[in-house]
């Protein structure tokens, strides 16, 4: 009986050791509110590329990915107006803690490499971005 419990604890392990620790707790993708300084403003998303990816009206909520690539973190711009008023603002991704602290003590070498940054859970996005309109 003590060798097969401690035959099912390596194999944990050793799955354990294979995935990334950012990939398990955390995600790639997040809800991001986007508010303004003034109710019902249109705004514009476009991610790094230029590429629009979202539009919509303040108040609101938007789903976006917090990767670009391998190793490679988001960046968006949000633009609003609401007639003559307009405003802008960077939605800049950033390395999600259980990248860095997570793969330290689960997810090794493999997670911190190659798990982690393919799947794009090593970034994070804010929970939520205001624009000033002037």
């Amino acid at each position: 009986m003590y060798l097969y419990t401690m035959k099912n604890l390596l194999i944990a392990a050793l799955l354990l050791s294979l995935t990334g620790c950012a990939s398990i707790v955390s995600k790639s993708d997040y809800p991001v509110r986007i508010t303004a300084s003034e109710k019902n403003v249109n705004y514009t998303i476009k991610d790094e590329n230029g590429v629009e990816v979202a539009t919509g009206q303040t108040p609101d909520v938007v789903t976006l990915p917090a990767y670009d690539g391998f190793f490679d973190g988001q960046t968006y711009t949000v633009k609003a107006e609401k007639g003559d008023k307009k405003g802008a603002e960077i939605l800049d991704s950033k390395i999600d803690g259980w990248y860095l602290g997570g793969n330290i003590f689960v997810g090794g070498l493999i997670g911190w490499f190659i798990v982690d940054p393919a799947t794009g859970a090593m970034w994070r996005l804010p929970d939520n971005v205001h624009v000033n309109m002037k």
